[in-house]
């Protein structure tokens, strides 16, 4: 559901212009492909998702953090989905109890999220993600 729920969120997102929107969604979809299995990406996926999904692909946290200001705004853009998302999913789990995660990593999370929405906000004004990112953000006892 993950990489459906970052997907979605882009797209219903009209105030992100259209073609960034298409491009997100296809490599949302696909973003943790490299990063959670064994596999690659389909022949079939376009180069340019391709290139966009290994900018979303790290090997492990500290790397992610260690290279997020290096991104352009519109790969932050779409990290921003994601870290969110998987803030959100691991605060409240699947089974609906707080997950398990050191304090040390979930703060670094929440900073890097917020950071996230900060960046966000000023390079695309007060969008959906921005707004939700927010009350996540202020709500989770990270």
């Amino acid at each position: 559901m993950h990489p459906l729920w970052c997907a979605s969120m882009l797209i219903a997102d009209t105030e992100v212009p259209f073609e960034q929107r298409e491009l997100g969604f296809k490599a949302l979809i696909l973003h943790d492909i490299l990063e959670d299995t064994s596999l690659e990406l389909p022949e079939w996926v376009e180069p340019e998702v391709k290139e966009v999904v290994k900018e979303l692909t790290f090997d492990d946290f500290q790397q992610a953090i260690e290279q997020y200001p290096s991104k352009t705004p519109f790969i932050k853009l779409l990290l921003l989905y994601d870290k969110l998302s998987s803030m959100y999913e691991r605060h409240v789990g699947i089974t609906g109890k707080t997950e398990d995660i050191r304090a040390t990593k979930r703060r670094l999370w929440k900073e890097l999220v917020l950071k996230g929405i900060e960046e966000v906000e000023k390079e695309y004004g007060n969008i959906r993600i921005v707004q939700v990112g927010k009350v996540i953000a202020e709500n989770t006892d990270w």
